[in-house]
């Protein structure tokens, strides 16, 4: 909420370190890797979003009155004041440093591992509210663009967005791990967000971003219950929810289709908004990505949810205290629905108006 940049990166720095010791709850091996993953990754890019800020500071030409790192004020600067070679520099650095945090390829490394070894809280509190907090720099950065350079800063962006949905089909395809095809998902959605700021503007990303974060937290909350009740993350070993843990089951299945953009989620509207804006190869490679990552989602949610129990056994115990659990999920992806029902609403107004 700061309008101060500066302040901005110490707040958002301070979600790494106070956000690290969550991920290491289980006291694994693998959680303790993934933390100091996650901890040293994420430093350094934060470091880089740094050096960008401070750079910056040295894009306005003006020697007095001099706006500083005030968001307001930069905004209400005259772009012929910015230096163009210092703001290309700064842009580069915000991009890397930022894009680190909100998991774009190729900074993405510290994500999976992550999302997957924190608790389902934990997982659900990460890539419904960090990740939009590190796109918030990018937008506030994003709006202070010259006019000149703007070509060059959606080039940037654009390019990682698909790189992004394309790394994030290839892992989701055939995953062994359901906490880390959620993961992957995260990465493919902020993709979406990076090209819809480019192509649509963000007053299309910002409602794709509130869908996001509804449906991935009650997908991950959903994947902590399926992990309490199994106690494995393997989408081999799990089948037959549907008959062990018929609520979750039915939460599972319909977040997953939810998250996939199917209809009426609110990201079938961003997502066919996005398609319909951009130029048409990329509209084409935008579609042929995501029924990639919806047919690998799906095909692993119906494997989890029907047939035969797998290999793996769900306690009476703990499938009771994992239906329980079930409800705020339920309501979340209820929500969803519902937001979902009203974009599409708002948008058959406008076009029979």
């Amino acid at each position: 909420t700061s309008w101060n940049l500066g302040l901005l990166w110490v707040a958002v720095e301070a979600t790494t370190l106070c956000s690290a010791p969550l991920i290491l709850f289980h006291r694994s091996s693998q959680a303790l890797e993934a933390m100091w993953k996650y901890l040293l990754i994420c430093s350094v890019g934060i470091a880089f979003a740094l050096f960008g800020t401070m750079l910056l500071g040295a894009t306005v030409r003006t020697a007095e009155g001099a706006p500083g790192l005030w968001y307001e004020q930069l905004l209400n600067t005259s772009r012929a004041a910015f230096d163009p070679a210092w703001f290309k520099a700064a842009w580069i650095f915000i991009l890397a440093g930022y894009g680190t945090k909100m998991g774009l390829v190729p900074f993405h490394a510290w994500l999976p591992d992550a999302h997957s070894e924190a608790p389902g809280t934990v997982s659900a509190m990460l890539s419904g509210s960090l990740l939009n907090c590190s796109l918030l720099g990018i937008i506030r950065f994003y709006n202070l663009a010259p006019e000149g350079l703007l070509p060059f800063c959606k080039v940037l962006l654009a390019g990682l967005g698909l790189i992004s949905l394309l790394v994030a089909a290839l892992f989701i395809i055939r995953q062994g791990d359901f906490k880390r095809m959620l993961a992957y998902s995260s990465v493919e959605h902020m993709g979406i967000a990076a090209l819809l700021l480019v192509f649509c503007g963000d007053k299309v990303m910002l409602p794709h971003l509130l869908g996001h974060s509804l449906i991935k937290m009650a997908l991950f909350l959903t994947a902590g219950n399926i992990l309490l009740a199994y106690g494995s993350r393997s989408i081999a070993g799990i089948g037959g929810m549907l008959g062990s843990l018929r609520q979750n089951a039915v939460v599972w299945i319909g977040g997953i289709l939810l998250i996939c953009g199917a209809p009426p989620s609110p990201l079938f509207v961003t997502e066919y908004t996005l398609i319909a804006s951009a130029p048409a190869w990329i509209g084409i490679t935008v579609a042929v990505l995501l029924f990639a990552i919806f047919a690998g989602m799906t095909m692993a949610a119906l494997r989890m949810s029907m047939g035969a129990e797998g290999s793996l056994q769900c306690p009476a115990a703990q499938a009771e205290c994992a239906e329980k659990l079930s409800i705020i999920p339920a309501v979340m992806c209820l929500a969803a629905t519902l937001l979902g029902i009203c974009f599409l609403w708002a948008v058959n107004l406008r076009w029979s108006l």
